[in-house]
């Protein structure tokens, strides 16, 4: 079950209302060393350009994909 953590918003005129919303999502997410190792020298060479990252054959070596590459890059928050 999720933990709950409440907030009380003020309502016009009408008193309050207790809002229970689910406490996860918070904080960064882990990313291991090796992904910002196999990340970083294609952002450095191609920047944002993630089509680019896809088809370097040598920074690219696992030949991963546009959007495995896309999803790498926001967890890392690269």
């Amino acid at each position: 079950m999720h933990e709950l953590e409440q907030f009380s918003v003020s309502t016009t005129g009408k008193g309050t209302t207790t809002l229970a919303l689910p406490n996860s999502g918070v904080g960064s997410r882990h990313v291991s060393s090796g992904e910002v190792r196999y990340l970083s020298p294609l952002v450095k060479k191609y920047g944002e350009d993630v089509g680019a990252m896809a088809r370097d054959l040598k920074l690219n070596p696992e030949q991963r994909t546009e959007g495995q590459l896309r999803r790498g890059l926001k967890k890392a928050g690269l």
